[in-house]
């Protein structure tokens, strides 16, 4: 079973947000740093309310629930823009051409027009099924990434069925 389809830079942005948003650590960080500041800021503006100057005790009271919404926002333009300086500056050998990953009876391969890979099927890890994408986990910030829309030839649906049969991973 093969599927051909072409990886463009908002594949790989799509994998990188969907990896921060429900990777167990970065949800943990990111909850920390947007919850926790503002905390603080409340916790300064009550000592501010209580030992010092009114206006600035309520400039930090107002400051926590703007936080709450600008953080996460902040945190992903900032990790957009560098994610794409990133692919542009490594001149992305896998972008814009046609690959094709197959599921045979050894594992899963992968051919490009530059390089060919072969992995075991204990290598797959985890298969995340989104409805724009599927990515099927190597390790822990390693995956192919499958744009559905983007595929030429075969059958999304039934590579991903036939992965997990194969090797047994969770989704």
């Amino acid at each position: 079973m093969e599927i051909e389809y072409q990886l463009g830079e908002e594949d790989l942005l799509a994998f990188s947000e969907y990896h921060v948003a429900h990777s167990t650590p970065n949800r943990d960080v990111r909850r920390r740093k947007t919850y926790g500041y503002a905390v603080l800021l409340a916790v300064f503006g009550l000592i501010l309310l209580l030992f010092g100057g009114t206006a600035l005790a309520i400039s930090f009271l107002v400051l926590g629930p703007p936080w709450i919404v600008y953080w996460p926002w902040r945190v992903k333009q900032v990790q957009r823009r560098q994610l794409l300086a990133r692919y542009r500056e490594a001149k992305n050998p896998a972008l814009d051409v046609p690959v094709v990953l197959g599921v045979d009876g050894e594992g899963v391969t992968c051919v490009t027009s530059t390089s060919q890979s072969r992995m075991s099927f204990a290598a797959v890890q985890r298969v995340a099924d989104t409805p724009d994408h599927v990515f099927v986990y190597l390790g822990p910030e390693q995956a192919f990434i499958v744009p559905r829309r983007r595929v030429s030839r075969g059958d999304v649906d039934i590579f991903v069925q036939e992965l997990r049969n194969r090797t047994g991973a969770p989704s």
